[in-house]
């Protein structure tokens, strides 16, 4: 099979970094699914290649021009019945594509993180579950399957008991996010599925978070959702000894300026990129610009706001979160 895959690392590292498998959802509608591409996780991508990461996003069969399944993988959308065959098959897809990354030089085959969205997230559970060489940890945004409605599951018995299938076998420690107003995956059942895995005895920091856009459900793509779960993201992969960004080349940068500037430094660090961080020298005020979808566009627009703003020539302080020098 081929898979649809897009592979981005910072481009001033060097030696074997840490991989990042990342996966996508299901959409309800046909074509939307045939015409999925790697721009679905573009952004999240290169959020974790700017943490040092070889960020590697997978598209899985069936999806966009990833080769078709030679058979219905199993849940709602097809005729076999349960998750747990869509599940292990989407698996052993990532586990598959792993593979293959790791004969990279520049992959270090002992630090993998699985992440995904929606069945994605259900899919790096699932993964974790088969205990992959190297998989060290799992970071699970509004992870499921069955939504066939809003608020509508096509079963949800058989989906908790999926759950409860992967945390009696996985070994890694796992975060979820999810929102209050998700009409995929809703409180009710995330509480339900969050005790089957942890009650099989898997390892899972739950985030529940406050109703967030239209549809909670898309806190993966939303400013709010990411601005919301990166950081705690960042926490969690610290607290279990994997690297995230470097905060003290930033801190540094602006090390002299006020509190405001200190107040405005936190929120850009814990921001989407691309972004910049700027200052208005005479009045010394800070202004930033976060989750453009390239650097080039987050200077121009950045720039352009601030010297509107605060009426002065503005300059440029970091770029992600690396200092620009003067």
């Amino acid at each position: 099979a081929k898979l649809d895959t897009i592979v981005i690392k910072r481009s001033d590292l060097t030696g074997r970094l840490p991989v990042a498998m990342i996966t996508h959802g299901v959409s309800r509608s046909a074509p939307e699914r045939a015409a999925l591409t790697t721009n679905v996780f573009r952004s999240q991508a290169i959020d974790m290649a700017l943490r040092g990461y070889l960020a590697v996003g997978v598209i899985r069969r069936n999806f966009g021009q990833s080769s078709a399944f030679p058979a219905p993988p199993g849940g709602c959308l097809n005729t076999r019945p349960g998750f747990l065959p869509e599940f292990r098959n989407a698996a052993a897809e990532i586990d598959a594509a792993k593979r293959v990354v790791v004969q990279r030089p520049d992959a270090d085959p002992t630090k993998i993180v699985g992440i995904g969205v929606s069945v994605g997230g259900g899919t790096m559970l699932a993964w974790a579950a088969e205990k992959p060489e190297g998989l060290v940890a799992i970071v699970n945004v509004s992870g499921g399957s069955g939504s066939v409605a809003a608020n509508t599951n096509c079963d949800e018995p058989a989906l908790v008991s999926a759950f409860g299938t992967f945390g009696a076998a996985a070994t890694v420690p796992t975060i979820w996010f999810y929102a209050a107003n998700d009409t995929f995956f809703g409180p009710a059942l995330v509480d339900r599925l969050h005790a089957a895995f942890t009650g099989r005895g898997g390892k899972a920091e739950r985030h529940a978070f406050d109703a967030i856009g239209n549809d909670g459900h898309a806190i993966w793509s939303l400013f709010d959702g990411r601005q919301r779960w990166l950081p705690l993201m960042d926490k969690f992969l610290t607290a279990n000894g994997l690297p995230t960004y470097d905060a003290e080349p930033a801190r540094r940068a602006v090390a002299g300026l006020g509190g405001a500037a200190q107040t405005a430094l936190q929120r850009y660090l814990e921001a989407p990129a691309a972004k910049v961080f700027m200052l208005a020298p005479n009045k010394g005020a800070p202004s930033t610009w976060r989750g453009a979808n390239d650097i080039e566009t987050a200077r121009k627009s950045g720039l352009e706001f601030c010297e509107k703003t605060h009426g002065e020539p503005c300059r440029v302080v970091l770029e992600n979160f690396h200092p620009v020098a003067r």
